[in-house]
This record gives structure tokens, C-alpha cells and sequence, in this order.
């Protein structure tokens, strides 16, 4: 087995999903990297998966990881998000921009062919968008530490891969929704909506971007094969956009035959998050099922 890609993250939501897609395709060996908590790994996983524990923000620790294993590209999917503790600003650049730079310096210094780094809408900052929402190439400002990092440490990935010769690419995702996931506005509306309870609303007026978790493994596994020139490239990922957040918790109710009443509470003008994808969709094979499948995949998925 020759094509080793290194996971991280592997027992966050995105890693871990990606992983399990992995199973059945013994011709790849996966290093999937733990580090704090293992409640999603892989009971009894095959021997092409391969569980290991690395604290990525020591380089010692990431050093004799690529020493140890033949790792051919890399999907970083590890991250700090916001937790509302204290000193964010401090553990974010320690997990999110030094775990980052360790990674890949040390591969680009081990030969890897590509490096996939997970990114977010976060890393745009507050000034409105047109129609099409941002895209790739505009001024980056971010209004948010969690933004500020995650940017940061697509300028790592940007960086080392100009100097080492291998291919980045940066997935600026949207939030990720789906089957398996804890909390999050779809998963929480539809809670409330079976439980006849009242959904409260936020933003009546604006459009609504968000990324499924299938289609977010199914563009990472097209990023890893897609023949690609130059050496970094950021990618805008989400898969649909709803009119409204009322509009969704409409849906929802709607599908479920609820009795359950929405709450607005307050009307938030002129914040419209939406991501250009337009580049997305130049990439051979890209395509997502309707909204309606996806919603009632989650909405499946939660029953009982």
C-alpha cells in the first residue's frame, strides 16, 4: 500500500466520515490521527486504517510521524473551534496555526505529493457581498479569531507548498450539516419541530449557505485526484443555499406534520453569508442531490 494519506481530525464529524468511506477501498492506507477523544473512531477498523495518537502542535510528535509512515497527501481536518472558554485566542493560533505549520513543513520536507487543508466561510470577514457572494480571490479581513486562525493557516499551507513543490488546496467549507451530527441549527429544528416545541429564528430575510456532510467527503475525494496546476488553490465548498432560515425551519415543519410555531427573534438586515462556488464547479464530477433528499436524510437519521 503506497498511497498513504494522513487524516486528521479523524475522530471529528468530517474526518471521521471521510474515514468511514474509506473502508471499503483496501488499496489506500489511511493514517488517521487522534489526539484528545475517541468517540468516533472505527470499531475493529481494517488493516488499511490505521488509528494513531499525535498531539500535532508538538513537532517532535509530528516528525517521527512522518518518519514512521510513507504519507502521500494529507487531509488536515483537525481544528479548535469556538467554545466560549477563556484564552481562545491563545489555544486557536496552538491548534490551528502551529498544529498547521508543523504539519506541512514536515511534508514537505518528507516528498508528500498534496495537502488538503480545511478551511471555513469564517475566514471572510462582515462587509456585505453581491448576489454571487465572495469569491476566492477578494481582500481576506476576518472579524473573528476563529476566522483569523483558520486563514492563517491556509498562508502556512500557501507558503510551504510555493517553496516544497507540492500541490495545496484550501476548502473554504461552509457549516456542516447531516447525519451523525450534534447540534447544529438543521439537526436542532427538526428536534424541536418532532417535539411540537417552538422554533426560534433568527433571520427571517437573508439567504442561508450551508454544506452537507456527504458532499463535503465527496468534494474531498475529487480534490485528492483532480489533476491540478499550480501550487495552492482555495476552493469556496457548500453544497445549498435555503432563502431563509425561517424558510428551512418551514421545511422542516412541513415535513414532519409538526404543530410546532416559529419565533423570530429579531430581524437581522443586510448580514447575507454566501460564498461564491462558481470555481467548485469547474472541477470534473462535481454535482449534489436536492435539498429535500439531504434534509430528509438528517431528518431520518434523528428519528427515535
Amino acid at each position: 500500500m503506497n498511497n498513504g494519506l494522513l487524516v486528521t481530525g479523524a475522530n471529528g464529524f468530517l474526518g471521521s466520515n471521510y474515514i468511514k468511506q474509506c473502508v471499503s477501498d483496501p488499496d489506500n492506507q489511511i493514517i488517521a490521527i487522534w489526539h484528545s477523544k475517541n468517540d468516533c473512531i472505527l470499531k475493529n477498523p481494517p488493516n488499511h486504517i490505521n488509528y494513531v495518537q499525535c498531539d500535532l502542535t508538538n513537532i517532535n510528535e509530528v516528525k517521527k510521524l512522518f518518519n514512521e509512515w510513507k504519507i502521500k497527501q494529507v487531509l488536515h481536518t483537525a481544528a479548535l473551534i469556538p467554545d466560549n472558554k477563556t484564552d481562545f485566542l491563545t489555544r486557536a493560533a496552538l491548534s490551528n496555526i502551529t498544529a498547521t505549520a508543523n504539519l506541512v513543513e514536515c511534508a514537505g520536507n518528507h516528498g508528500c505529493e498534496r495537502i488538503i487543508y480545511c478551511s471555513s466561510t469564517s475566514v471572510y470577514g462582515p462587509e456585505l457581498v453581491d448576489e454571487k457572494g465572495w469569491k476566492e480571490n477578494i481582500h481576506i479581513q476576518p472579524n473573528s479569531v476563529y476566522g483569523w486562525s483558520k486563514f492563517a493557516g491556509e498562508e502556512c499551507v500557501r507558503l510551504v507548498c510555493k517553496q516544497a513543490g507540492l500541490i495545496g488546496v484550501s476548502l473554504r467549507l461552509s457549516g456542516i450539516h447531516g447525519p451523525g451530527r450534534k447540534g447544529g441549527v438543521i439537526s436542532n429544528m427538526i428536534n424541536a419541530a418532532r417535539n411540537n416545541m417552538q422554533i426560534h429564528v433568527s433571520d427571517a430575510e437573508n439567504r442561508f449557505q450551508l454544506l452537507f456532510i456527504d458532499d463535503a467527503v465527496n468534494v474531498i475525494k475529487t480534490v485528492l485526484i483532480n489533476q491540478m496546476a499550480g501550487s495552492f488553490h482555495c476552493i469556496n465548498v457548500a453544497s445549498h443555499i435555503v432563502p431563509s432560515l425561517k424558510h428551512l425551519a418551514e421545511s422542516i415543519i412541513l415535513k414532519l406534520t409538526s404543530d410546532s410555531e416559529i419565533k423570530l427573534d429579531k430581524t437581522i438586515s443586510n448580514t447575507e453569508h454566501i460564498m461564491d462556488t462558481s470555481e467548485l464547479f469547474k472541477l470534473p464530477g462535481i454535482s449534489f442531490p436536492d435539498f429535500d433528499f439531504r434534509l430528509l436524510q438528517v431528518i431520518n437519521s434523528l428519528k427515535g
